[in-house]
């Protein structure tokens, strides 16, 4: 008995079983496929498969980078998966970039501030950072518009909205006033938010709302959850992103707006 190996999946023929894990591989995550490549042995060598990776990657995804990169040589799908998760800071060159979220494989939107709309963005109220993002000098009203085709997000999937900024380190008020925040369908039932900008508040045991505004780990900007919205099967609609103040009459001054991001809810980390 103690000679008898543990791994059954071992004890099948190399062709079929190999066939066999490849099968129950693409049909997991990401993450999965990691976790079990560390449990057995047969599904180690599967997890590197193309066959996997490709169902972890959209064709029409997959084709434009191919196209794009054409004197790139990937090595495998997975290299070209893990590619398309690459959620760097570049990405924000494009006015909507779509990606891969890492462990999900779901579909994740980003949107830069050239495709809001903001309240008074083409006035003196306004200026541009050294990297052309709108930097707010003094206004008395912030208004953000976004907007998110369904069809480019994963269906039967729940998302979370995001707006990504940074505050000025020179002069910086006002952000201590809740601003409201909503996503949905117009027309349709959407998720309120009450949320600050200022970290510091958002934080603050003093006040009612959850700290949903904190710093980035992988890079310098700051987020704040703006709601959620579940993106059934079959849609073909606009998500609706809006950052709406409800008191008007309060100053304020620098913050920088990079954009907004719609990411799976619940992403998974090992």
């Amino acid at each position: 008995m103690g000679d008898e190996k543990t791994d059954l999946l071992e004890k099948l023929p190399h062709g079929f079983r190999q066939k066999f894990t490849q099968e129950i591989l693409s049909r997991t995550t990401p993450a999965d496929v990691v976790r079990l490549s560390l449990v057995s042995k047969s599904f180690q060598s599967s997890a590197n498969s193309d066959v996997v990776w490709d169902r972890f990657t959209p064709p029409d995804h997959r084709k434009p980078v191919l196209d794009r990169f054409y004197d790139y040589t990937f090595e495998s799908s997975k290299e070209i998966y893990f590619f398309l998760c690459a959620n760097s800071a570049e990405r924000w060159g494009d006015p909507t970039s779509f990606f891969l979220d890492k462990w999900s494989a779901k579909m994740c939107v980003k949107i830069t501030h050239k495709k809001l709309a903001i309240t008074q963005l083409e006035t003196d109220y306004w200026k541009h950072s050294t990297y052309g993002y709108p930097v707010l000098g003094h206004v008395h009203w912030l208004e953000v518009h976004g907007k998110v085709p369904t069809s480019r997000l994963s269906p039967d999937t729940a998302y979370e909205a995001y707006l990504v900024f940074t505050l000025s380190d020179y002069v910086c008020y006002g952000f201590h006033i809740p601003i409201e925040a909503s996503v949905g369908i117009p027309g349709e039932e959407s998720t309120k938010e009450m949320i600050y900008l200022d970290p510091g508040m958002a934080n603050s045991k003093s006040n009612h709302h959850y700290p949903n505004t904190k710093p980035r780990e992988s890079d310098s900007y700051i987020e704040v959850k703006l709601g959620e919205y579940f993106n059934n099967k079959g849609e073909n609609r606009d998500v609706e992103i809006t950052l709406r103040e409800v008191e008007s009459g309060r100053p304020k001054c620098g913050v920088h707006i990079i954009g907004m991001e719609m990411r799976p809810k619940h992403n998974i980390i090992l």
